[in-house]
């Protein structure tokens, strides 16, 4: 027997939803069941698991900064740590595990992505604006291309000075899974200026700036 599934429908589509319940004298929602009544046993069961919201979380595999180009910047020079704006119009991207993302999420519906980062507080002027948006690399690339990076499911996001480093979660539309194309996450400046200028912890300490375990997680009902 496969789980069961329940369907809403917004008027026009159906698509898969969950069953929610605040339970006897509660006020939070938790996932409800589905019973039957057994005409032999005469009893109310639970219903095979009904499709349920499950989450994982991934740790970052690798990280890197490129030039407009897409050429990849020299560690000796620069560490691993992903950049964005400036007027080199630095592009940043972090990458995880792309098939133990998939074998996680199999063919279950993703609800949410949200990759959690370290913003290097600047010591320039500016406080940048960016955004981020998912990459399609399995393995870190020698050079980014921007056809490897989608700019149509993102995430703007403008980071302010405070005088020490700081973690922020970003959630990228559910469509940035790419039918399982995803491979993690870029960032870039919406435009290219020192004020744009950004850094953000990468997977090697190095240049003054630990390093951080960036992560991605994913929710996804199944």
């Amino acid at each position: 027997m496969t789980k069961g599934v329940i369907f809403k429908c917004n008027g026009s589509s159906w698509s898969k939803t969950t069953v929610k319940d605040t339970g006897i004298n509660s006020t939070a929602w938790d996932n409800g069941l589905i019973k039957h009544w057994d005409t032999v046993n005469n009893g109310w069961y639970d219903n095979y698991p009904m499709e349920q919201s499950q989450q994982q979380t991934f740790n970052v595999v690798w990280t890197q900064a490129y030039n407009a180009s897409g050429k990849k910047l020299d560690s000796a020079t620069w560490g691993d740590h992903p950049r964005a704006g400036d007027s080199i119009d630095f592009i940043g991207l972090w990458g995880f595990d792309n098939s133990a993302i998939k074998a996680f999420v199999a063919n279950g519906k993703i609800e949410n992505i949200q990759f959690e980062i370290m913003f290097d507080d600047p010591s320039h002027a500016g406080n940048p604006s960016l955004i981020f948006g998912a990459h399609i690399y399995k393995s870190k690339p020698t050079s980014a291309n921007w056809n490897d990076i989608n700019n149509l499911y993102t995430a703007s996001s403008q980071f302010f000075q405070t005088g020490s480093d700081y973690t922020r979660k970003i959630n990228l539309p559910n469509e940035a899974w790419i039918d399982g194309e995803l491979g993690g996450l870029a960032v870039w400046a919406k435009s290219a200026t020192a004020g744009n200028s950004a850094r953000f912890a990468g997977k090697t300490t190095s240049h003054g700036l630990n390093s951080f375990n960036s992560t991605l997680l994913i929710q996804v009902l199944k």
